[in-house]
């Protein structure tokens, strides 16, 4: 079937529907005024209408079972229209229970046909109702807008556009241009981090750089006092010596001491001192241990058996059972009883007093052996010792003597005349001034010069593309500002503006807004006569958009005090409150005025 784009209702039926019970038609022209008091059905007629067509009211809204007459089982509604052909068609909704019933022309048919080949439920109540699209959210009214709005493609903007601002562009697929600014301008925010980041690095190693130097200097003035320190000990430490004597006395006596070690009396040293070195060695080896162990394994044997028949005894009395044959115990027999225990008790104290006199008396001849061998070690070490002395004392060649001159001019080599705590403090200033010469060495080669280069090229990378980035957000800016006019000349209406994007002050993205004003006002502000006339506007508006001419009804227009006839081109329907006047449809021409609209008196 060939889409219905113009829509004139000649009749419109109604049965059980609002607060008509019994079935009742209305004749409609071309435009028509619908007069009569509060209550008597004039909304009824765009209600209908609505019901008709998408089973909704004049509002949209979906539960209309309100719209069944309180007395009536159901209802039902029928809407003899034209086509843009001029054809008559019928369309006729059912509505009894929870079940429905839509015939098209003498056909049963669905929702879904209906909004085929006529138009979806939304489009059609902002043509019918001036004020359905501005009650809207932003963004099912945004959506219908956009879904009715001729594409604005990239070639027709760019056309729009200077050679300067297509440039940065050429190449880029902009599919949704807000986003794209969103995006390019997180893309500059990244670069400016990036930057900040850099730069707070620079500014690290240049403190680093400075921080050297005042420690270089710092270490320099402690060197320079320890250097101090070390020259004055050094001038001391061999003031007056002549060393290369010294250093002669030692090569000749190295040369003596050689020759002295391969001597007669060297070797005759020697052996003495391999026998002084074991007899001083020598360890005493017990000949009773093992005995004495054996004794101590048996007084502990002894000393348990001890205690275990202590224990019988203690615990034995007339009346309790014998612990061997388990007989309950007469006074008699634990006399018995107690006297062997005691016998065997004394049999082992007499066990253990002779084992213990047995181990004293090792212990004793152990003793005495130990004597007799520290007095014979001693002895041989003191006669051995004796004996290496002398030797030793033949001459003053002896190696020992030499070595030991050796080591005395190995000392003052080495320490000079400087003391103990002298020397000691000259190699700890010596060291220090060695740790001190090597920070020094380390701070001076450390460099930053490499690093500062590859932060300044990572600087040079991030200010490029925030240049590109700047120049394509410049060039987004000017195709969304181009957009938008090209979609406000679409959108452009008498008196009403509509705004769809509205810049952020604090970033300069655009966000999705959908707003309305009437004389530059804001929709909200507006009066009712002024909402009227903007909705008249915003419904022109849709149907120039769909390019489909259905009826208007203009509710409440006795509020109303000018409408430009002309501008309707769709059949129209006023809705005018006239007190204590019944329901009256009235055909109209376009000629008349609002003034010769009946009044509400």
């Amino acid at each position: 079937m060939e889409q219905i784009t113009e829509i004139s209702i000649k009749e419109i039926s109604l049965s059980g529907f609002r607060n008509q019970k019994e079935p009742v038609s209305f004749a409609l022209g071309d435009v028509n005024c619908v007069t009569g008091h509060n209550g008597t059905g004039k909304t009824t007629l765009a209600h209908a209408v609505a019901f008709a067509f998408y089973g909704v009211t004049y509002f949209g809204e979906q539960k209309a079972d309100r719209l069944i007459n309180s007395e009536s089982a159901g209802c039902e509604v029928k809407v003899d229209f034209t086509d843009q052909n001029g054809i008559l068609h019928s369309l006729i909704r059912r509505r009894f229970g929870s079940k429905t019933e839509l015939i098209f022309d003498s056909f049963s048919v669905r929702q879904e046909e209906i909004n085929r080949f006529i138009c979806d439920k939304d489009t059609f109540l902002c043509i019918l109702n001036p004020f359905y699209l501005t009650s809207f959210s932003e963004v099912k009214g945004r959506e219908l807008l956009f879904r009715n709005l001729k594409t604005v493609g990239s070639e027709q903007i760019l056309s729009a556009m200077s050679e300067g601002f297509k440039k940065p562009l050429e190449g880029l697929n902009i599919p949704e241009p807000a986003e794209m600014l969103t995006d390019y301008r997180a893309g500059i925010r990244r670069c400016d981090e990036q930057l900040r980041i850099l730069e707070t690095k620079r500014a690290t190693l240049h403190e680093t750089v400075q921080a050297n130097d005042a420690e270089c200097d710092r270490l320099n003035e402690q060197a320079e006092v320890t250097a101090a320190t070390v020259h004055m000990l050094k001038e001391k430490q061999f003031e007056g010596l002549n060393l290369e004597d010294f250093r002669k006395r030692r090569e000749q006596l190295s040369e003596k001491l050689k020759n002295a070690v391969n001597s007669p009396a060297a070797a005759l040293a020697a052996a003495l001192e391999e026998r002084l070195k074991a007899a001083r060695e020598r360890e005493y080896v017990s000949k009773f241990s093992g005995d004495i162990a054996k004794l101590d394994t048996e007084l502990s044997a002894l000393k348990t058996t001890y205690s275990a028949l202590k224990e019988k005894l203690n615990k034995l009395k007339p009346g309790s059972k014998c612990p061997t044959c388990s007989v309950t115990l007469t006074d008699e027999l634990y006399t018995c009883a107690a006297a062997d225990i005691a016998s065997e008790l004394h049999k082992v104290i007499d066990s253990a007093n002779g084992l213990a006199e047995t181990k004293k008396e090792m212990l004793e001849t152990e003793q005495k052996a130990k004597q007799t061998f520290d007095r014979f070690k001693k002895d041989d070490t003191e006669k051995l010792s004796a004996e290496l002395d002398e030797l030793r004392r033949t001459g003053d060649d002896s190696p020992e003597i030499m070595q030991r001159e050796i080591e005395e001019i190995d000392m003052l080599l080495s320490r000079g005349l400087l003391s103990d705590e002298e020397f000691s403090e000259l190699e700890s200033e010596e060291r220090n001034l060695a740790e001190l010469e090597a920070q020094i060495k380390k701070l001076r080669e450390y460099s930053v010069d490499a690093q500062i280069t590859a932060l300044n090229e990572q600087a040079a990378a991030f200010e490029n593309n925030k240049r590109k980035y700047t120049e394509i957000l410049a060039s987004l800016e000017e195709y969304v500002s181009k957009r938008t006019e090209l979609l406000a000349e679409e959108l452009k209406m008498p008196n009403v503006s509509i705004t769809l994007f509205e810049p952020v002050k604090t970033t300069g993205e655009l966000k999705s807004v959908f707003r309305f004003a009437y004389k530059g006002r804001n929709y909200a502000a507006l009066s009712l006569s002024e909402r009227t006339a903007a909705g008249l506007e915003i419904c022109a508006l849709m149907r120039r958009l769909t390019g489909l001419n259905f009826p208007v009804f203009i509710d409440n227009t006795e509020s109303v005090a000018h409408f430009d006839m002309s501008s309707l081109s769709c059949q129209t329907v006023f809705l005018r409150m006239v007190k204590n006047a019944p329901l009256s449809i009235r055909s109209m021409s376009r000629t008349h005025t609002a003034e010769e609209l009946p009044q509400a008196s």
